[in-house]
């Protein structure tokens, strides 16, 4: 008993000896080794900080190549249960939790900053206040013809021909996925691999990053100007043998722009001869209300269009509608047999019925409006306050400042809550916050100015300590 203790000590500290770890993996494919590995950690017989041995040298002990060893690592640590690379190697980690969306989960959604700030800025969500009425749009809508039967169909009749009459281009297959990440990560799930190459734009949503890290992707950064992904980036990539290209065509998330019509067809003509999938993510829907150039209209490869209805019609309806090519449906919905299936149809028919009514319509179109009012309001007193801040379009800001860190811990001292961009970018950009202007009053945009003019010039300083110490406030680890 007193070895085993001795061996628990001495692995948390220092490296797993390669014969010991050898004779307990008993499957030498990537997917066994992280299965038996993954056993190990969650039994105590490897503890956090125990180092892994070397790549090749555990690779020669197992009779099989390092490229399987790695790939196994990759899958451990999109899990959280390595951590480390390169020279430094792969430890095991300290949190072998259920996996969840780490960016998405910290300061963006439901991080210490953001709850009670008198100013809400953190969040990418629509004004319940300018939705459409769910409640009469579930009474007038007709009865679903397959009610309570558990038949799956991919969408059901009226939601198509409705979407079909508004889609941004003549639509190939629909189907309908619950909410606009849920599609997206159906996409991804279906057709990525531990280890595969995926193009992102840079910035990306933090969940969409999440997404990719828990299939074991390894992301690259495509840098954007304000018609879009920018072509040298794209090929530049090409090389790689990427497996698919992820990207937002409509309002971008943070960034604040849309892909011009140029873009897409300069994209499109480098991507024509080279095998890759196109995953275009749309969370707008009808919200744009004007031309949305998306790639899945002009390319003759597979790609698949996610449209939310959630920022336009109402989170609760839960309702995406995926579109692309009939194979690149078929298997997404294939893969969905796994989980829910189908989505609710009287949800399905309140949709269809919304996007053919015309009050909906109208409310729609002042729920743009108002937005449109409430982000250049806020632009407007940024700029007057020096702060150079592209006006955009869309839900959100982009708003550059001197040290993320600082910002965000003082803006919420000032009871404003706004996400880090290191969210959504590689570490070497420069740093930025995302204000998210969908809930904040035009009256409050000078004040909140200010504040965001202040927080974005000043360097980090121990003054900040001071002022959090008054308001009974810390810092803590987050960005």
């Amino acid at each position: 008993m007193y070895i085993v203790y001795l061996f628990l000590y001495i692995t948390s500290v220092s490296q797993v000896p390669t014969p010991w770890l050898s004779a307990r993996l008993h499957d030498r494919s990537a997917h066994g080794i992280a299965a038996d590995v993954g056993q190990l950690i969650k039994h105590g017989d490897l503890t956090t900080g125990a180092r892994m041995p070397p790549v090749r040298e555990l690779a020669a002990a197992l009779g099989t190549s390092p490229s399987t060893v790695s790939g196994a690592w990759r899958q451990l640590r999109a899990r959280g249960m390595l951590t480390g690379g390169g020279r430094a190697g792969m430890v095991v980690g300290d949190d072998v939790r259920t996996p969840r969306p780490i960016r998405y989960g910290d300061d963006g959604q439901e991080g210490d900053w953001g709850q009670g700030a008198r100013f809400p800025l953190n969040r990418s969500v629509p004004d319940p206040g300018l939705l459409p009425d769910l409640h009469t749009a579930l009474i007038e809508a007709p009865a679903s013809d397959d009610l309570n039967h558990y038949t799956r169909i991919p969408i059901v009749p009226r939601l198509a021909a409705a979407a079909r009459a508004e889609w941004p281009y003549p639509a190939g297959d629909l189907m309908v996925a619950n909410g606009g990440y849920e599609g997206l990560m159906l996409a991804v799930h279906t057709f990525l691999r531990p280890g595969d190459h995926v193009l992102l734009d840079n910035p990306a949503t933090p969940r969409t990053r999440d997404i990719l890290d828990a299939v074991g992707c390894r992301i690259h950064f495509l840098d954007r100007d304000s018609e879009g992904i920018r072509p040298d980036a794209l090929a530049a990539a090409l090389p790689l043998r990427p497996a698919a290209l992820l990207l937002q065509p409509a309002w971008h998330n943070p960034a604040g722009t849309m892909m011009s019509e140029r873009r897409r067809d300069e994209l499109a003509a480098i991507i024509a001869d080279h095998p890759l999938l196109v995953i275009e993510d749309d969370g707008h829907g009808p919200l744009v209300g004007e031309p949305v150039h998306c790639l899945g209209a002009v390319l003759e490869q597979q790609h698949l269009l996610v449209r939310s209805y959630s920022k336009s019609h109402g989170p609760d309806l839960r309702i995406a509608i995926v579109e692309g090519d009939r194979d690149s449906i078929e298997r997404v919905r294939a893969f969905r047999d796994y989980g829910s299936g189908w989505t609710s149809r009287p949800l399905q028919e309140a949709l269809a019925w919304m996007l053919t009514d015309a009050a909906t319509q109208r409310s729609v179109a002042l729920a743009r409006d108002t937005y449109h009012r409430r982000r250049r309001a806020l632009h407007a007193e940024l700029v007057r306050r020096g702060v150079p801040v592209e006006e955009g379009c869309g839900l959100e800001l982009w708003v550059p400042v001197r040290d993320e860190r600082y910002a965000v811990v003082t803006l919420a001292a000032h009871q404003i809550a706004v996400v880090s961009g290191s969210r959504f970018t590689p570490a070497d950009r420069p740093p930025h916050v995302r204000v998210s202007t969908g809930t904040l009053a035009e009256a409050d945009a000078p004040e909140v100015a200010e504040a965001l003019a202040r927080a974005a010039q000043l360097p980090f300083d121990s003054s900040l300590r001071s002022s959090l110490r008054e308001r009974g406030g810390s810092i803590d680890s987050r960005g």
